[in-house]
């Protein structure tokens, strides 16, 4: 059952003059249950603040909701729940309403969008954050090296390095001191930290030394080998 409550203008007089005050009439409509049941929605008095922190630190979000009766709160991660485990605490005092997600140590992939959700009877409210995660910055190094090889002419020659750094450095080949360009017979695959130089067809005049560098707004770091080839007249 839903029951109407209406104002009506209100006017007040005084000794020295008359005054009239008109109010605006409402209409505000309740719900008789309700009423009845002391029920109310969930409410956040106190909602989730985006954050900004570097890798690896510990975050806590915190939030404060109400509602009669007290409402069952659930925390989301780019809208997946999220279920507490060893790197991920949740709290939530139903008396004070204070709602906590502590984060133990966050990793890059932990950054997005939270959310928190809390549902009674009556309804339910979310409030929601972002994180964004900044990674610590690292000087290039690499992880796998040029070697030193012997191919035959005519052969394929195939070098790799691995490396890393934050941000991802940029690397680049050079062969006698001259920077390598991919064309023809010369491929050159870059995928962030991992980089690879193919000559499909050697020829003598590839015999030398090959350098890679990387870098990044930290540092630098290269690394070098020598090619040997093995003419066709060297087999006789």
């Amino acid at each position: 059952m839903t029951f109407t409550f209406q104002t009506s203008p209100v006017e007040e007089e005084t000794v020295t003059d008359k005054v009239e005050e008109t109010t605006e009439v409402q209409e505000e409509v309740v719900d008789l249950q309700d009423v009845l049941d002391g029920g109310q929605a969930p409410e956040f008095t106190w909602g989730l603040m985006s954050l900004k922190v570097m890798d690896g630190e510990e975050v806590k979000f915190r939030c404060e909701v109400v509602g009669q009766p007290m409402p069952q709160v659930s925390w989301f991660h780019d809208e997946k729940p999220i279920a507490e485990n060893q790197d991920f605490k949740l709290t939530y005092d139903m008396e004070s309403g204070n709602c906590t997600l502590l984060i133990v140590e966050v990793f890059p992939q932990d950054a997005g969008e939270y959310k928190c959700i809390a549902v009674n009877e009556y309804g339910q409210a979310e409030t929601k954050a972002y994180l964004e995660i900044e990674l610590q910055e690292e000087a290039p190094n690499f992880v796998i090296l040029l070697k030193d090889m012997t191919v035959n002419e005519s052969s394929v020659l195939k070098l790799e390095v691995e490396v890393t750094g934050i941000p991802a450095p940029e690397i680049t080949w050079h062969f006698e001191d001259e920077e390598i360009i991919a064309e023809d017979d010369i491929e050159l695959i870059t995928e962030q930290y991992k980089s690879t130089l193919i000559i499909n067809k050697v020829l003598p005049e590839d015999e030398g030394e090959y350098r890679v560098e990387a870098v990044n707004k930290v540092g630098s770091c290269s690394c070098v080998a020598y090619i040997t080839v093995i003419g066709k007249h060297d087999h006789l």
